[in-house]
């Protein structure tokens, strides 16, 4: 089984009904943004100007990129069934080592009025549970790696994987099943395979939404997590989420904690806050993290939007080391 980075908004067009589009379609979004890191000793320091940014260092600093082209068609089938299919490829339009134009998702599937199924290479339900909860999501204030939300388990696209979606008295649900094709056959003839499972309920509940999701993969040193999830919606305006991540094997060891605040103050203006905190089993092998980010997005249109803001992230090493970071991005949609 494949695995790469879902580092961008391509995520949409799962969330999104393909029923809303008609035949074809073609869609993307590019970004731009120019940074003043300010960091310790062995991170990143100066002006940047990138598609995203997160806490690894300079060599990093495109791994939340929300540029990409997707392409969605559907055909009308009998039976009222609907046939889909998507492709999208992630574009990098940097000149650091992991540029260029990358394929992300490929699938095909079909749905009808009770479910969706598709195969290929997509996002996982665990990933799709909470998808969007973030309003800095792709940006370089995002929660995602930076100490708010796991970045493995939140970014990734699977490949050899079916994907089912459907509801249940009212609850939404969402299985993938990712195939682990790189299997061998070891001494005492037994399998080694490691497949994928990964499974998320959602109950939307008048303006409150709760998420339950698990995902338990092998291939990573006997990797599984589960994430717990609610969000609420006050009079149009107000936002809250909450996310907490419990995390094993080798997606990491320890527990993710994610608070982010949203006020729309009119249709074209919305303010963010988010606070964050990774709590490591293993501090020497992967720190404990503290995270916070604030900020604003502006929509000149309902395709161009811009944002700006701050992040401070800092971990729990000897040093205390601290990023803080403040910046400015554009984002269009097209």
């Amino acid at each position: 089984m494949k695995i790469r980075l879902l580092t961008g908004f391509v995520f949409v067009s799962l969330v999104t009904p393909l029923s809303a589009t008609a035949g074809f379609q073609l869609s993307g979004q590019l970004q731009q943004e120019f940074v003043n890191w300010m960091s310790g000793p062995s991170r990143l320091e100066g002006k940047a100007i990138d598609d995203g940014g997160q806490y690894q260092g300079a060599s990093n600093t495109g791994s939340a990129s929300a540029s990409y082209i997707a392409i969605n068609a559907q055909e009308n089938l009998k039976n009222h069934k609907r046939g889909i299919a998507h492709v999208s490829f992630w574009i990098s339009p940097d000149d650091h080592a992991a540029s260029g134009v990358t394929g992300m998702d490929a699938y095909l599937g079909f749905e009808n009025e009770y479910s969706t199924w598709t195969f290929g290479t997509q996002s996982t339900a665990y990933m799709l549970s909470t998808a969007g909860w973030d309003p800095f999501w792709a940006t370089f204030m995002q929660a995602r790696g930076n100490g708010g939300a796991s970045l493995l388990l939140n970014s990734r696209s699977v490949g050899n994987s079916v994907n089912y979606r459907s509801n249940w008295w009212g609850a939404d649900v969402a299985y993938s099943w990712g195939v682990d094709d790189s299997d061998t056959t070891p001494a005492d003839g037994k399998s080694d395979r490691n497949d994928l499972n990964s499974v998320s309920f959602t109950f939307p509940q008048n303006d409150w939404t709760y998420v339950i999701a698990y995902e338990d993969d092998g291939r990573f040193a006997g990797g599984h997590a589960t994430k717990l999830g609610v969000r609420v919606e006050l009079d149009k305006k107000w936002k809250m989420s909450l996310q907490m991540e419990g995390l094993g094997g080798g997606v990491g060891d320890g527990e993710t904690g994610f608070l982010s605040f949203e006020y729309q103050s009119d249709p074209d203006l919305q303010y963010g806050m988010n606070f964050g905190r990774f709590s490591s089993n293993n501090n020497s092998a992967s720190p404990s993290l503290n995270y916070v980010a604030m900020g604003m997005k502006y929509a000149f249109t309902k395709k161009a939007v811009t944002h700006l803001g701050v992040r401070h992230t800092q971990a729990d090493t000897v040093s205390n080391e601290n990023e803080f970071a403040w910046g400015i991005g554009l984002r269009y949609r097209f």
